[in-house]
């Protein structure tokens, strides 16, 4: 799990990826096109969410 590679220029915290394989790690950002996401492991992605009610 949290294994990524591409070939159509996605990048991982600003950096292309390339046809190279990359560990994810909790917090990466990930870059397609234009649109970024985060990569989050359940535990962060539950702490983020009960930490956005106070």
């Amino acid at each position: 799990m949290g294994l990524f590679f591409s070939v159509d220029g996605t990048k991982i915290n600003g950096t292309r990826v390339g046809k190279k394989r990359v560990q994810l790690k909790d917090g990466d950002i990930l870059g397609f096109v234009r649109y970024e996401s985060s990569f989050l492991f359940p535990e962060s992605f539950y702490d983020m969410l009960k930490g956005s009610g106070s």
